[in-house]
């Protein structure tokens, strides 16, 4: 890496995409500290080691997660999900299944997915001071591109391409 690089993360450069059809709402009202958490279910690779310590590992290509999104009780985000999880709880279909898109706008990261859906509704919880509302979303397939927010110097470029990837001009010194 190159002395002197200076990388740039904004937590208001975070962007947060729900569609299905004509419905199409971007999430506002994040909470302080950590409010965006995606968890895959199961890792991709699983490392198994028998008692002699022969070796071997499973490979999977589940890419079911989970998307936590934390909101400050204020937030009419909270609102617009509760009615989206009410009318796929009270719905014997599919039809409430939505797609999300979540983008750091300030740096390279996206995540997607064309399958998803509101679990169950928050824990609630009131107090004389503002809390907050974890929205689990469940995600059957997410797409992630786990990116930076600082430009790549000419060795690091050349490291992605030894691994099949190109890093846009944007992001290069």
């Amino acid at each position: 890496m190159a002395d002197g690089v200076l990388g740039s993360y904004s937590p208001e450069a975070m962007v947060v995409i729900i569609s299905k059809g004509d419905f199409v709402h971007r999430i506002g009202g994040y909470a302080d500290g950590t409010f965006l958490n995606i968890s895959r279910i199961t890792p991709a690779s699983e490392l198994y080691v028998a008692s002699d310590l022969q070796a071997g590992r499973v490979k999977r290509r589940n890419k079911a997660s989970t998307i936590t999104l934390t909101l400050f009780q204020q937030s009419s985000s909270n609102a617009i999900l509760q009615e989206l999880q009410r009318a796929d709880e009270e719905d014997d279909r599919n039809s409430w299944v939505f797609s999300i898109t979540i983008k750091d706008t300030s740096g390279t990261s996206v995540f997607s997915s064309n399958q998803a859906f509101i679990s169950t509704v928050p824990d609630i919880g009131y107090s004389n001071t503002t809390e907050t509302r974890d929205w689990m979303i469940s995600a059957v397939s997410v797409d992630s591109h786990v990116g930076s927010n600082m430009e790549f110097d000419a060795a690091e470029v050349a490291a992605m391409a030894a691994v099949g990837a190109q890093v846009p001009a944007r992001w290069q010194l």
